[in-house]
């Protein structure tokens, strides 16, 4: 018989996280100051919702943030990341229809294409993309917050 109570956390939330290119460039959203990311740029994305298949949530979200539609079919898997206590999946947005907007300013101050040598890059954002550009299909966890600004 086992005494006291073991509680093992076992459940993650589910994440989509979105590169949209146009050249050399990436999409970016600046988070707002008080955001776990503290204003810097990070790549759009959002949680996927109970009842969604992450290409479902993924395409919800991209119009919820962005105003732009997207087929299943126009997302291509890039990488797998679990990340404190959530799965993070990153695709990348290979056509869309729509005018690209910032549709969450209450979250969001800014979404505009950044090079990738721009010092307003989130640093773990910025190695995430690097590792993606690498072919990189995995990446090991964190359970902490790196490298935040």
């Amino acid at each position: 018989m086992v005494k006291g109570h073991f509680m093992v956390k076992t459940l993650k939330k589910i994440s989509a996280v979105f590169l949209i290119k146009k050249e050399k460039k990436y999409l970016f959203q600046q988070r707002k100051k008080y955001s776990l990311y503290h204003g810097g740029y990070v790549l759009p994305g959002g949680h996927i919702e109970d009842g969604e298949t992450i290409l479902q949530g993924a395409v919800r979200e991209l119009y919820e943030e962005l105003d732009i539609l997207v087929d299943e079919a126009d997302l291509e898997f890039k990488m797998v990341e679990p990340i404190e206590n959530y799965i993070v999946f990153f695709f990348e947005v290979k056509k869309y229809t729509g005018v690209l907007k910032n549709k969450e300013p209450e979250k969001h101050l800014d979404v505009c294409f950044l090079d990738l040598s721009d010092e307003k890059i989130h640093p773990l954002t910025l190695n995430e993309i690097i590792k993606i550009e690498q072919g990189v299909h995995f990446l090991q966890g964190k359970t902490d917050m790196e490298g935040k600004n």
